[in-house]
């Protein structure tokens, strides 16, 4: 799986790869479940 990219627009919604945009709130889950994904492959 590769790392997910995207850009924020002026209303403060993330777009992956310039598709469709998420909430701050799924974001914050995203970087959450990454950063949990990270510490279990330690």
């Amino acid at each position: 799986m590769g790392l997910m990219t995207g850009t924020v627009n002026s209303n403060g919604e993330y777009s992956f790869n310039g598709n469709s945009n998420v909430t701050r709130a799924e974001i914050s889950k995203i970087i959450y479940n990454f950063s949990v994904f990270l510490v279990e492959q330690q």
